[in-house]
C-alpha cells in the first residue's frame, strides 16, 4: 500500500459520517454534485472529504476533462473509467470488473441486418452472467452488485451498447467490422475476452496508403494501393479484391495468406484514396514509359473500367504514342470481373495526357464496351 492510499484511507476513516460529491451517472457522463451546495458564491466544502474531492474534479475541469456547473461538475464516462486506484477510493467507487469476457456472434458481418453480437461477462470461477446493464461507465449485474470497469473494457461494453441500439437497417458491414474491431482493440489492450469465431480473425485499419505499378503474372502492369502498415500482404492479393470496392462499393476487403487472416477496413477517406489512386494516377504510368520503353516496344496494362473519364484520356494518349492499340477481355477468367487488357505495340513517342479525346477513338471504345458488358450479362445468365 502506497503513501497516498494511506492517506485517502485515513481520511475515509476519520470522516465516515461526513458526505462527498453525489454520483449520479449517464448516458453523456457522470454528475458529481455537492450535497452543500447553497450558491454560486458559497460552495460550502464543510469537510476534507469534499474539499480533495473537490480540488481533483477542479483539475479534471481545467485540463478539459470535465465541465463545471452551478453545484458540481460533469465527467466524462472514459475518463472516470480511467480513475486509478486511489482516485477510486477517494470517490468510494466500485471495484473494477476482475472477471472475463465471451463474446458470441452469429451472421454474416456483410449481410445488413442478419449479423448479431452478445457480449456476457465471466466470472472467475467461469459462470456466465446473462444479463446486465450499463449504466453510464457503471456496469451492473444486480440490484446488490455493481463495478465501475477500466477504460479499456468501457470502451469494449460501450461499443457493444452502441451496436445493440441501433437499428436492423443501419448495421451495415461497416459498422458490425468496426465493432469487431473495438472489441479486438480491448483485447490487445489488455481485457480478458474470448472472440471465439473472430480469434483468429483480425479486423485491422491501415494509418498509411500509397500507390505502386504492380507487375502481374501475365507481365501486364497495374496501379495499385500499397497498405504500407502490412507488409505480409502481397500485391497480387490487394489486386484481386480491389473489384469488392471499386464496382461493389465495400469497405473492406479479406486477406487470408500462409502469414495473416485480416479483414482490412477503410475509412470513407481512404475508399476515396484508393479510387483516386487506380484512376487518377495514369501520369505515373505515362512517366514509366517514357523513361523505360525502348522504341518499338510493348506495353500491356489492366484496367476495370474504359468509359471513365481518365481511363478515356489515358487510352487516347497511348493510341497517340503506339501504332496500335488493342482492347482485349480474356474469355476464361472470373465472369464478375470487369478486367481488360490495354495492348500497346510499337511505342513511338512520349505519352502525354491531355484533356481531350478524338471522337473516333471515344466511339470505338463505346462500341467494345457495349460489346464485352453485353458477353459478360449473357455469361453471368448461364450461371
Amino acid at each position: 500500500m502506497n503513501k497516498i492510499q494511506k492517506f485517502f484511507i485515513s481520511l475515509l476513516n476519520s470522516s465516515k459520517n461526513a458526505k462527498g460529491y453525489i454520483i449520479t451517472p449517464g448516458d453523456y457522463g457522470t454528475r458529481f454534485e455537492n450535497p452543500y451546495y447553497k450558491s454560486k458564491n458559497e460552495k460550502n466544502l464543510t469537510n476534507d472529504k469534499i474539499k480533495i474531492q473537490h480540488v481533483y474534479l477542479q483539475m479534471l475541469n481545467e485540463s478539459g476533462d470535465a465541465e463545471s456547473y452551478d453545484n458540481g461538475f460533469l465527467v466524462k464516462n472514459e475518463i472516470v473509467c480511467g480513475f486509478d486506484e486511489n482516485i477510486r477510493m477517494l470517490f468510494e467507487l466500485p471495484k473494477v470488473w476482475d472477471g472475463s469476457f465471451e463474446l458470441k456472434a452469429s451472421g454474416k458481418t456483410y449481410e445488413k441486418g442478419d449479423f448479431k453480437l452478445e457480449l456476457y461477462p465471466i466470472r472467475k470461477n467461469g459462470i456466465q452472467v446473462l444479463k446486465y446493464n450499463l449504466n453510464g461507465p457503471f456496469l451492473i449485474l444486480s440490484n446488490t452488485e455493481k463495478y465501475l470497469p477500466n477504460l479499456e473494457q468501457y470502451k469494449m461494453l460501450y461499443a457493444i451498447n452502441q451496436f445493440h441500439e441501433l437499428p436492423l437497417s443501419e448495421k451495415s458491414e461497416e459498422v458490425n467490422l468496426t465493432t469487431i474491431y473495438s472489441l479486438q482493440q480491448a483485447k490487445e489492450n489488455g481485457v480478458n475476452i474470448n472472440m471465439r469465431h473472430f480469434e483468429n480473425i483480425n479486423v485491422v485499419k491501415p494509418e498509411k496508403i500509397g500507390i505502386i505499378v504492380n507487375i502481374n503474372k501475365d507481365n501486364s502492369l497495374e496501379l495499385i494501393p500499397k497498405f504500407y502498415d502490412f507488409d505480409k500482404i502481397k500485391p497480387e492479393e490487394i489486386s484481386n479484391r480491389l473489384n469488392e470496392i471499386i464496382n461493389n462499393n465495400s469497405k473492406c476487403i479479406r486477406i487470408k495468406n500462409e502469414y495473416i487472416n485480416q479483414i482490412i477496413q477503410f475509412s470513407d477517406e481512404q475508399i476515396r484514396a484508393i479510387k483516386e489512386i487506380i484512376n487518377n494516377n495514369y501520369n505515373a504510368l505515362c512517366d514509366l514509359i517514357n523513361s523505360k520503353l525502348n522504341k518499338q516496344g510493348t506495353f500491356i496494362i489492366k484496367i476495370r473500367s474504359l468509359l471513365s473519364n481518365n481511363e478515356l484520356l489515358f487510352i487516347n494518349a497511348l493510341c497517340n504514342s503506339f501504332e496500335t492499340v488493342d482492347i482485349y477481355k480474356p474469355l476464361v477468367g472470373n465472369i464478375w470481373l470487369s478486367d481488360k487488357y490495354l495492348i500497346c505495340k510499337k511505342y513511338k513517342n512520349k505519352v502525354i495526357i491531355n484533356n481531350k479525346v478524338d471522337i473516333g477513338i471515344l466511339n470505338e471504345i463505346q462500341k467494345l464496351n457495349n460489346t464485352f458488358n453485353t458477353q459478360q450479362t449473357i455469361d453471368i445468365n448461364k450461371v
